[in-house]
């Protein structure tokens, strides 16, 4: 099995373009009922392999998409 490459910022920017706002980490963060800090460990990672489900769950809620579309296998 291959890594699950980090799609979130993509869909981030996507999010931030439908509202015609800028969201930071922060406001992010609140919306999901993470930390600041888990919202920039999950922004920054190139592979989601190691962020526990739930949140990648919480994150896909708040950016209004399906938990699958976060992710998506590589072969790196």
């Amino acid at each position: 099995m291959g890594n699950l490459t980090n799609n979130i910022p993509i869909l981030l920017t996507q999010k931030e373009l439908r509202d015609r706002k800028r969201y930071s980490q922060h406001q992010m963060a609140e919306g999901t009922g993470l930390t600041d800090s888990a919202i920039s460990r999950i922004l920054h990672y190139k592979t989601l392999d190691k962020v526990p489900f739930d949140s990648i769950v919480k994150v896909a809620k708040w950016l209004e998409v399906n938990p699958l579309d976060l992710i998506e296998e590589s072969e790196d």
